[in-house]
């Protein structure tokens, strides 16, 4: 398989070298990621206290699909590499594929479920008042960019098992401006958008997810990569169904 620019060549690079490479931009994520949080934390905090518990809540509720998101893809990545260390590329963007469109409805499923679960799991919580209504409010739109979440999180662990730790750094970047800028502008308001304040503060995070997805789905298309979606004559592909669940599903417990 061809090696392209920005990917690493884990089979035979060598160990020091290839690692130092290879984990710089991880770690870069991990720092980039969060600044999710903060910036939203750093805006929402001008709304006052009440506004500020429930977004601490809710993003724990929402740590959950982060978890089930994370630990699928990691199934994923695994069958992915496997291919790729085969040298069948075919198979890999096979698998691929399979696994993003398998995801995005799994990620609907989820929201929906999680939605209509959230005042019984604010209940079990013991959030009560007002705490708990502007919870619902912020997770209404937070639960938004679940589908995209998850369509990130597949295609960034497909792009890291072939070697290429550079384009999900720059995706989670692209994410994190786009969250600055229009977070502000939802919770407050500015000119024609009217100030949406909590709810605003989620909907800015869904749209800067779903810019993300859509820069992801980008890359792939555009062969930027060493691994492509195919959409060409699809159809659902049971065996690797069965396979991503047996890998994601523990994984998925284990962050859970």
């Amino acid at each position: 398989m061809k090696i392209r620019r920005t990917d690493i060549d884990l089979l035979n690079g060598p160990v020091d070298s290839t690692l130092r490479k290879f984990a710089a931009p991880l770690a870069l994520s991990f720092l980039i990621h969060m600044l999710y949080a903060w910036v939203d934390l750093y805006f929402v905090s001008r709304l006052g206290d009440s506004p500020m518990a429930a977004m601490g809540i809710s993003e724990r509720i929402w740590f959950f699909t982060f978890a089930i998101g994370s630990g699928f893809a990691i199934g994923s990545s695994v069958i992915v590499a496997r291919r790729i260390g085969e040298g069948n590329r075919i198979e890999a963007n096979h698998t691929a594929t399979q696994s993003i469109i398998i995801m995005f409805f799994f990620a609907i499923i989820i929201a929906t479920a999680l939605y209509l679960l959230l005042p019984d799991i604010l209940k079990l919580l013991q959030i009560e008042n007002k705490v708990a209504e502007q919870s619902q409010i912020y997770f209404s739109a937070l639960i938004l960019g679940v589908p995209a979440n998850f369509i990130i999180f597949q295609i960034n662990a497909i792009i890291r098992s072939t070697g290429n730790s550079f384009y999900p750094m720059m995706i989670l970047i692209v994410s994190n401006i786009i969250n600055a800028i229009f977070t502000p502008i939802l919770i407050f308001g500015i000119g024609p958008v009217p100030a949406l304040g909590l709810y605003g503060a989620g909907l800015g995070t869904s749209i800067a997810q779903y810019a993300a997805a859509i820069y992801c789905l980008f890359i792939l298309r555009g062969t930027s990569t060493s691994v492509e979606i195919q959409l060409k004559g699809l159809k659902f592909d049971f065996t690797i169904v069965k396979s991503i669940f047996k890998l994601g599903v523990p994984a998925s417990l284990q962050l859970i």
